[in-house]
């Protein structure tokens, strides 16, 4: 099953804000990897969009939402996704240690 995949504002504001970190952070090498690896994990969930688990915080705002880790070595990050009857809506990109109900 191949969806049609959908990135929020926020998840593309996301995306860019932690390649810029790793560029900075590390080098331009290693922001690459990451760019790849979103794009790979995206790829994969789009393929089979219930792979993620639903989220298990009750707020009606992530009600339906899933998370699935981005591919090693980025794996502490989080890609948090809907489906709808005809896409994937990449919602937000999180570091899993962050205050997620909060956010």
């Amino acid at each position: 099953m191949s969806i049609h995949v959908e990135l929020s504002p926020q998840f593309r504001r996301d995306v860019i804000d932690q390649y810029c970190w790793y560029a900075e952070q590390q080098d331009e090498e290693l922001a690459q990897r990451f760019r790849a690896a979103v794009i790979a994990t995206l790829a994969l969930i789009r393929e089979e969009p219930k792979i993620g688990p639903l989220c298990l915080i009750a707020t009606k705002s992530l009600s339906g939402m899933r998370y699935f880790r981005i591919e090693p070595p980025f794996d502490k990050l989080l890609l948090f996704y809907r489906l709808t009857d005809s896409s994937l809506q990449a919602v937000r990109l999180l570091h899993g240690m962050r205050d997620l109900p909060r956010r």
